[in-house]
């Protein structure tokens, strides 16, 4: 069951990193219409590069649990 949720993790993590613009212009996008924000594109990058870091941790714990070098406590 861990190699499912490591392998999940990768997955998550890489489709992150590939559609990271489009995450982002719909996450800054869906902020302005429900609070009312006037994020532009400065916001836009900003978020860009966090959902790259974000799917680069992803992929980075989805490997190292995946090659048991860690171990995620189950409940």
């Amino acid at each position: 069951m861990q190699r499912f949720g490591a392998i999940t993790g990768i997955v998550v993590g890489l489709a992150l990193i590939v559609a990271r613009k489009r995450f982002a212009h719909a996450a800054v996008g869906s902020q302005n219409a429900f609070w009312g924000f006037r994020f532009g594109e400065k916001q836009r990058k900003i978020s860009e590069f966090i959902a790259l870091l974000v799917g680069v941790g992803f992929v980075v714990f989805g490997s190292l649990a995946l090659l048991g070098v860690i171990r995620v406590k189950g409940g």
